[in-house]
This record gives structure tokens, C-alpha cells and sequence, in this order.
């Protein structure tokens, strides 16, 4: 069965290769390392202003011996190695420079730092490829060098052309539980055999090692992906209690709840890791901005509860993540680009799930949006509620002017995403403009019918169902509702309970036990 993946929303930032310069190659590997970086601290500034980094317990229990002679270097090394396999990448870079300070010849801490710095994250670039250059030049250990040389070929080659090097790294060392996580998890993203290998893989090695937090992690992650994916609960639950020091080990399970359709269940696990957030900020005074976990977290609690029909309480979380403070300065960092193309638009989405499109046209139109392409998917947003709000209420006078709206702001979009070529600006730029390109579709379906005495033509939904399955899994889902259940819709303003009931089905089955879908499937039957 063909997989087709979205990223993860921390994964995601690796896609793209690197644009720093790269060292030239030989059969034996790099003979020689660029100097472009001069005497760039591998301290970013946005760390560099903060407050030292505190000891954090219950992240997981991996280890890994490095090369240092320094008792605290190692221990901050395995805090960021927790960390890295924990998704929480912000505190994995802090606990790394903690181990640089400590022993500024260890060279695996500036590889941590490498592979806590995403490769498009361009704040910090330059602090990466330091880091990078001095892993590549202090002394190592054979299997250190080839983890550095693993993760040189992800900075600069991204994700995908790396896969091979992952796969060596983990038949090399076919008992060390870390070379198999961090293999894992990068074959997770590449082809279906990828895929299959991924799985394969990590749960050989959880038999070997059953309590490991970082192969658990990725299980799920992994798994998430099957229709099999119940599997992976049991981990789900033992990883939150063996690395509950962590907000987003606490918040996994989430995921698979989520997709058995247990809403409410996963409501309470997402407001769990809030509030362990909430704590982790207010302690450490961390922005929230530098937490793309408390950020995502936020997204799939307003999702899973707008999913158990709590209107009210969704829209409350949903507008706490478009109300977190926003950095002018940090334009190009993760948590911006987060909040300017999710965060913003957030309570809008949750009326869109309730078909309230007069409130999601008003909250659109008066939310400022300071980014001038976030602002196009914003009146593309609010183009679509308008022309759904009249054919709801039957005045289809005026829809061509938005129809117009619609289009133009997907083409700006559209254009938008080629020029920011391997930007991190870029894949949040094609996720706008995909939602943007369905909501299109689906709208040209009610149009094109419009007329109930003329043959039903349904063209458009069908386009609409096709990219819908080319965006393939997304957690949380980025759609407001399955393009099903807004076909179901369509059938229901027509009262056409027979058609109404067959894709309702359909949708349920995106969107198990859902009351929302059920509560129409109820209309349906009645008609």
C-alpha cells in the first residue's frame, strides 16, 4: 500500500538540505572543512539571553559513552540525547552547549548540537555549521565518527539522501539501541520499504531493549501511519510514565486515541501536557515561542475538542495559541512560522468545524495578520467562509468576487512557495496553499450544482477526495473536517439523505465515533 507522509511537525525542518557551504569529499569522507563561519559562538543568540538551562529529570534513560574525560560533559550529554529522542529539541541544544562548556573537546556535544538545529532553520545556521566543523575536526571514536559523519550528510544533503548512511549506521552497530532509534525514525520518512524497515527494525530492537523511551517514541510515530496503530498504545502509556518529565512524552499517547476516535481521551492527555508546559515556561521563564511541542500540543487539543463537539472549550485553546506572544525579531524561527499559518488562524477553524462561517468571516477580518503571505492564506480563508456563509443562506449573489479572492490568494501562495526554495517559510507556505487548493474544489462542487433541476455533477468533490489523499496523514489532521463529511453536507442542504448517509459513512471512518459526524448521520436518516 502506498504511504504518503507528511513530516512531523519537528522532523519536517530536515526535509530540506542545508545551504551552507560543504566540505569537499573523498573516498575516506571530508578532507577538509569550511572556515566560512569565523568565530560564530555555537550559542545562538535566543538561548544566549536566557537563563542557564536546569537539570530536568524523567526525560528517558538513554546513554551513550562519549569520548571526554569530563563526569558532568557526559551528563548533560545524555540529558540532550533524552531530549533530542524526546522531539524536545529547544532544551536537547541547551543541555549540548552544557556539555561544550564543560568539555570543549568533546566532540560529540557539537554533534548534538547538529541534530537538535533543524537544517532550514535559518536563525541558527550558522551556529549549526560551527558546531558542525568542530565535531568534524576534534577527536572521535570510530562509531562517533560515523554518527558525525551521519549527521554532516543531513546537514548538508537533507534527509532523504541520507537515509543510506542511517541504514549503515544501524548495521554497523546492530546492538546499540541509539544507532537503531535515530535510524528508525529518518527511515520513517522515506519509501514504503522505508517504511516497513523502520518498523521492522524498531520493534526487533524494543524485544532486545523493552523499556527504551527513544525506540518507544519513534514506535509511535512510526506506527501512527498503519492501520495498525493500536499496537503501539502500550508503548505510548509506558513511555509517558518513563520519560514523563517531558510535556510531549506525557502528550503522545494523544496521537493514538486520536485516531481510534477517543476524543475526549485525548483531550485530557493534551491538557495534561499543557499544564506540564505551562509549569516548564513559568519556571524556566522560557518564551513560548522557543516550544514548538507546547505549540503543537495547543493545535491538536483545540482539534480533538472541537472533534467531541465542546465548541466552547475549543475555542478557548484555540485562541490561546493565537494569542502567544510573537517576536518580530525571530521572523524565520519555527514557533513564528507556526503561529503566523496555525496559530492565527486557529479559532476561525474551529467555527469552520461547526459550519459557523459568519463568525470564522469576522474573526478573519479582524484578526491583523502581519505577515504578508500568511495574510493571503488568511483572505483566501476568509473568501471561502464568505462564499460557504451564502450558499448556506441561499444568496449566491456576490460569490463569483470571492471565488476570485479565493484563487488569487492561492496563486500568490502557489508562486510564494517556489521562490522561498528550501526556506523554512516554504513548507508552511505549500500547507496553506494545499488547504487552500481543497477548499477551491470542495466550494466549486457546491457551485456547480447549485441548480437542483440540473444533473448532479460531482467532478469537483471528486478532485476535492484527491487532494485530499495526496496530503496524506497529518497530525493533527489539517483539514477542519474529512472532505466526505463536506460533501455529506452538500447532500444534506439538497435533503438527499440517501447520498448524505454513504459519505457520512465514509467520513466517520476518517473520523471514528465522532458526534459531530454522527449527529448529521442522525439528519441523514431522518430526511
Amino acid at each position: 500500500m502506498k504511504r504518503v507522509i507528511a513530516s512531523t511537525l519537528w522532523i519536517v525542518f530536515l526535509l530540506v538540505a542545508c545551504t551552507a557551504k560543504k566540505p569537499a569529499q573523498t573516498a575516506e569522507g571530508p578532507t577538509q572543512v569550511p572556515l566560512c563561519t569565523g568565530n560564530v559562538s555555537v550559542e545562538a543568540d535566543y538561548i544566549a539571553t536566557l537563563p542557564p538551562p536546569q537539570w530536568i529529570t524523567n526525560v528517558g534513560n538513554s546513554q551513550m559513552r562519549i569520548t571526554t574525560t569530563s563526569k558532568e560533559a557526559q551528563r548533560w550529554f545524555n540529558q540532550g540525547l533524552n531530549l533530542l529522542h524526546d522531539f524536545m529539541y529547544f532544551e536537547a541544544y541547551r543541555a549540548f552547549v552544557q556539555a561544550s562548556k564543560q568539555d570543549s573537546t568533546c566532540a560529540m556535544s557539537y554533534w548534538g548540537m547538529v541534530m537538535a538545529l533543524p537544517g532550514t532553520r535559518t536563525e541558527a545556521l550558522r551556529q549549526r555549521q560551527t558546531a558542525l566543523n568542530k565535531a568534524l575536526r576534534l577527536p572521535a571514536s570510530p562509531k562517533e565518527k560515523q554518527f558525525i559523519q551521519t549527521a554532516q550528510s543531513l546537514a548538508d544533503n537533507g534527509l532523504q539522501a541520507s537515509l543510506p548512511l542511517f541504514r549503515k549506521l544501524y548495521q554497523t552497530y546492530p546492538d546499540d539501541p541509539e544507532a537503531i532509534a535515530f535510524a528508525a525514525i529518518m527511515l520513517r520518512f522515506g519509501s514504503d520499504s522505508d517504511w516497513a524497515e523502520s518498523r521492522t527494525i524498531t520493534e526487533t530492537a524494543l524485544r532486545q531493549f523493552p523499556t527504551h523511551t527513544g525506540l518507544m517514541h519513534y514506535y509511535i510515530h512510526i506506527m501512527e501511519l498503519s492501520p495498525a496503530f493500536a499496537e503501539a498504545i502500550p508503548y505510548a502509556t509506558t513511555l509517558s510514565q518513563l520519560a514523563g518529565g517531558v510535556s510531549h512524552t506525557v502528550h503522545m499517547p494523544g496521537h493514538l486515541y486520536f485516531l481510534q476516535g477517543q476524543y475526549q481521551k485525548a483531550a485530557s492527555v493534551f491538557e495534561q501536557a499543557h499544564k506540564q508546559d505551562e509549569t516548564y515556561h513559568k519556571s524556566q521563564k522560557i518564551p513560548y515561542l522557543n516550544n514548538d511541542n507546547y505549540l503543537h500540543n495547543l493545535h491538536y487539543w483545540a482539534v480533538a475538542l472541537a472533534e467531541t463537539g465542546n465548541q466552547k472549550k475549543a475555542l478557548e485553546v484555540a485562541n490561546l495559541y493565537a494569542g502567544v506572544t510573537t517576536d518580530p525579531e525571530r521572523s524565520q524561527s519555527s514557533g513564528m512560522l507556526m503561529i503566523m499559518y496555525e496559530g492565527q488562524v486557529m479559532p476561525a477553524l474551529v467555527y469552520m468545524r461547526f459550519g459557523q462561517w459568519q463568525e470564522a468571516v469576522d474573526y478573519l477580518a479582524a484578526r491583523p495578520f502581519t505577515n504578508a503571505t500568511a495574510r493571503q492564506f488568511q483572505e483566501g480563508l476568509r473568501a471561502y467562509c464568505l462564499a460557504m456563509l451564502q450558499l448556506s443562506e441561499s444568496q449566491p449573489t456576490g460569490i463569483d468576487a470571492q471565488l476570485d479572492i479565493l484563487e488569487n490568494a492561492r496563486q500568490v501562495l502557489y508562486t510564494r512557495q517556489q521562490q522561498l526554495n528550501q526556506s523554512p517559510e516554504q513548507e508552511r507556505v505549500k500547507r496553506a496553499q494545499e488547504i487552500l487548493t481543497i477548499a477551491q474544489a470542495e466550494l466549486a462542487g457546491w457551485i456547480s450544482n447549485i441548480d437542483p433541476a440540473k444533473p448532479l455533477d460531482q467532478t469537483a468533490f471528486f478532485q476535492a477526495l484527491r487532494l485530499e489523499k495526496s496530503i496524506g496523514y497529518q497530525e493533527p489532521p489539517r483539514l477542519v473536517c474529512p472532505v466526505f463529511e463536506h460533501i455529506g453536507d452538500f447532500f444534506l442542504r439538497r435533503r438527499d439523505g440517501g447520498n448524505a448517509l454513504q459519505v457520512l459513512e465514509k467520513a466517520l471512518q476518517k473520523r471514528p465515533n465522532s458526534p459531530v459526524i454522527l449527529d448529521k448521520i442522525r439528519i441523514a436518516r431522518q430526511l
